[in-house]
């Protein structure tokens, strides 16, 4: 696992030196070695090889064009979905969509607080504002 855990961290540091970005296809290759160290190359082959094929084919071709299509559906219906399903306790009973409401606003306002303590940027922000 030591090796492991060097191999993985030498790879990271050749990608940054490089400036290359960490797409499914790199992981593919990066952790074929650890996968054989470790003893689960079989479970791990199963695990990866249908997450990269399926995004080699929204890449190309018409079923490629298809899957990206309903994928971008059922993105885009997780708005009114969740304003759908918000509407139903409001409904049914007004008591437990306050309830509701009101624990959703503390949770907004406790990580409102926390982002005020302490203030987050984006990966790329602090390189180029230095």
């Amino acid at each position: 696992m030591v090796l492991s855990a060097r191999y993985l961290a030498l790879a990271t540091a050749i990608m940054v030196w490089y400036r290359l970005v960490v797409t499914p296809d790199y992981l593919l290759f990066l952790l074929v070695p650890v996968a054989l160290l470790s003893g689960t190359i079989g479970r791990w082959v199963a695990d990866w090889v249908p997450f990269v094929a399926l995004q080699d084919l929204i890449d190309h071709g018409r079923l490629g064009s298809a899957v990206n299509q309903v994928a971008t559906v059922v993105y885009l219906s997780h708005f009114p979905a969740i304003l759908g399903l918000g509407m139903m306790p409001w409904l049914v009973d007004r008591h437990v969509f306050i309830a509701h409401s009101t624990a959703l606003l503390v949770l907004c306002l406790g990580a409102f607080m926390i982002y005020l303590v302490l203030p987050t940027a984006p990966p790329g922000t602090p390189a180029s504002t230095g």
